[in-house]
C-alpha cells in the first residue's frame, strides 16, 4: 500500500465521519479492507469480487463482514447461484435488503 495514498483516506475518513451528513461511504478497488487495508476504515463497507476475492460464505464468515456490496461480472450463472441460495438481495432477511448486488459497468 501506498503510506501517502493510505494517509490521505485516513484523513478524508476522519473528517467524513465528524461530519453529520446522512451519506454512507462504500470502499472499492485499492481501498477495499484487505492487506494492509484490513482493519482500516472500520465504519465502511466494501464491495468485493467473488472470482477474485472470497466466495459468498467466507466473505461473511472469515473475518470480511464489510463485504457487502457483491461487484461481479455478469454471469448467469453467479447471479442464479446467489438468487437460488435467497443471498443478500435475493434474501428475505431485511438486514440483507440494504445492500445491493451489480454487475460490473461495460469495459
Amino acid at each position: 500500500c501506498s503510506e501517502q495514498w493510505s494517509n490521505l483516506v485516513d484523513d478524508f475518513y476522519a473528517d467524513a465521519n465528524n461530519r453529520s451528513a446522512h451519506v454512507q461511504f462504500v470502499l472499492d478497488g485499492d481501498g477495499k479492507p484487505s492487506g494492509c487495508n484490513k482493519n482500516k476504515w472500520q465504519e465502511w463497507i466494501s464491495v468485493w469480487i467473488q472470482d477474485d476475492e472470497l466466495s459468498p460464505d467466507a466473505a461473511l464468515l472469515t473475518g470480511y463482514p464489510r463485504y457487502a456490496i457483491l461487484n461481479n461480472p455478469e454471469s448467469m450463472l453467479d447471479w442464479t447461484i446467489l438468487r437460488k441460495a435467497n443471498y443478500f438481495k435475493f434474501s428475505t432477511r431485511p438486514e440483507y435488503l440494504q445492500y445491493p448486488l451489480q454487475l460490473w459497468e461495460p469495459s
